[in-house]
């Protein structure tokens, strides 16, 4: 018979970790591990461990939504700066929200304006770029997310 090559530590050098649970909880969890053929600890590891598999897939998903905000970013960064070179050449259509209706256009207020929104823009593209590598290892290693990232998903 072959012999059985391990993946974990040997038992003897995991240190035993009491828990309190309430009795209802308890029972839910022998019976599954009775169903899938594990020991009640078994059960609560493989069930620890696969909440950290939920991290991986939840930091995945945040990445997949910040890649696609850093994509729209990119393209309104590239709206506006087009924008702004076609008011320069003359062409006022693509600027005229930046002016209450009704009154004339001040180029200068006009392009400051429009200057200021462009930064505003710059920044969340930044700021979305830098969550990448954080998101890249939270999906490798399960870690947590820092909240900053979810607040700024929410926002975008």
């Amino acid at each position: 018979m072959a012999k059985k090559t391990e993946t974990r530590p040997a038992t003897a050098s995991i240190n035993p970790f009491g828990l309190r649970m309430q009795p209802e909880l308890r029972e839910r969890l022998e019976a599954s591990a009775a169903l899938s053929g594990r020991s009640l600890n078994a059960e609560i590891v493989q069930r620890l461990e696969a909440s950290f598999g939920h991290n991986k897939r939840t930091a995945f998903e945040l990445l997949r939504r910040t890649i696609e905000v850093v994509t729209s970013t990119e393209a309104s960064l590239q709206r506006m700066r087009s924008d702004i070179e076609s008011y320069q050449s003359g062409d006022k259509a693509p600027l005229a929200w930046l002016t209450a209706p009704g009154q004339p256009q001040e180029d200068k207020k006009v392009l400051d304006a429009a200057r200021q929104v462009l930064d505003l823009i710059d920044k969340d593209l930044v700021r979305a770029r830098s969550f990448v590598p954080v998101l890249i290892e939270a999906t490798k290693s399960g870690g947590p997310v820092p909240e900053e990232i979810y607040s700024f998903l929410a926002q975008a």
